[in-house]
């Protein structure tokens, strides 16, 4: 299989730790096809930043995930994540989500640690919208600089596994997530540093989207998550004023909605 990773950041160096996990997690005979978004935030950490973010990841999805078989979003806000399954019909996955399921059959109450100033709120304001705010007993968050030595990461890590513990002992976490991009594969670093399982977005996203490609959903003929035809849209790039108006696949009424 193919999968796509599209990082809603514009930042090619998240796109490369992310991709570095991945690799690393991936399934004998999966390829990786990676795409960084071309328009918005180097590190996105606002509600405004998420909205351009958003339509950077149709934009790159629409560009990228033709000849592929599912997309993981590369971003800890789920930027986008289900307009794209609308957009494309393919499984599509982003990192909370994915760090969420898992984290759920992994254990009952859910630790959070957080990278980036001002992150905090954002992050809970997408958990709440996949009904998992009950879960999270509590919440750390890490203001570092983004990682570009290894004295970072080493910085990191000690911070995170710091964090890890607190949740544990003061909060009876059953099981830490890393909630970032920059955590990519970090889980693995510091899970034996901390009495409770440790899991990070892509360690949990990307065997879900493999799992997602191998059940082979198909597409819905109906309901909300059917492109309606007939829209007329302006200044879209080319390949994603394609995919929105493309004529394959089973679209609604265009009278239904905004």
């Amino acid at each position: 299989m193919k999968l796509l990773i599209a990082n809603a950041n514009t930042s090619t160096r998240v796109t490369d730790i992310v991709a570095d996990a991945a690799r690393r997690i991936a399934s004998p005979g999966t390829e990786l096809a990676l795409a960084t978004a071309k328009f918005g935030a180097r590190i996105i950490a606002s509600r405004t930043e998420i909205a351009i973010a958003q339509h950077a990841v149709l934009d790159t999805i629409a560009h990228h995930a033709d000849d592929c078989d599912g997309v993981l979003i590369a971003a800890s806000y789920d930027c986008g994540l289900r307009a794209a399954r609308e957009l494309t019909g393919k499984p599509v996955v982003a990192l909370t989500e994915a760090s969420l399921l898992a984290a759920a059959m992994v254990g009952e109450r859910i630790g959070l640690v957080i990278w980036g100033k001002g992150a905090a709120a954002l992050h809970h304001e997408v958990i709440d919208t996949y009904g998992f705010a009950g879960r999270i007993c509590g919440t750390r968050r890490l203001d570092l600089s983004p990682l570009e030595t290894q004295d970072d990461a080493d910085r990191l890590d000690a911070a995170t596994v710091e964090a890890s513990r607190a949740l544990v002992d003061q909060h009876g976490a059953d099981v830490i997530l890393l909630l970032g991009a920059m955590f990519s594969g970090r889980s693995f670093l510091i899970e034996d540093q901390v009495d409770a399982p440790v899991l990070d977005g892509v360690r949990c996203a990307l065997p879900l989207l493999e799992a997602m490609v191998r059940m082979r959903p198909k597409r819905s003929v109906r309901g909300s998550y059917i492109l309606p035809r007939g829209r007329e849209c302006c200044g879209l790039s080319p390949d994603l004023e394609r995919q929105i108006s493309r004529a394959d696949g089973v679209s609604r009424d265009p009278d239904l909605g905004d």
